[in-house]
């Protein structure tokens, strides 16, 4: 009897275990298809893409020693870039009434 209940409770927790395997596999499969984080602009004129898989260095307009914030769409193309202060478009150019945003007070 003791047998059987403690391998009832071990059947539950190998159910529970089942179900967390399989919802966490599919959040990881559909996370994959997430690109917006494929661009990355910070620091002084840095910037990494991560287009190949791998963090291949590239220039941009920053020029920042506090937080900033890249945007791309599900393709993984930039959209803009900014410190807060000034925002870029995926020309690096300044975008219109992208200036003065006064994100760093």
């Amino acid at each position: 009897m003791i047998f059987q209940y403690a391998f009832g409770c071990m059947n539950l927790n190998i159910k529970f275990s089942l179900n967390l395997t399989i919802l966490l596999v599919l959040i990881c499969l559909c996370s994959f298809a997430q690109k917006e984080g494929l661009n990355w602009y910070f620091g002084r004129n840095a910037g990494l893409k991560f287009h190949n898989g791998y963090p291949e260095p590239t220039t941009g307009q920053l020029s920042t020693t506090e937080g900033c914030a890249t945007i791309s769409d599900k393709y993984g193309n930039l959209q803009f870039y900014t410190d807060g202060i000034t925002v870029y478009n995926q020309e690096h150019d300044i975008m219109q009434n992208g200036t003065n945003l006064y994100g760093d007070l």
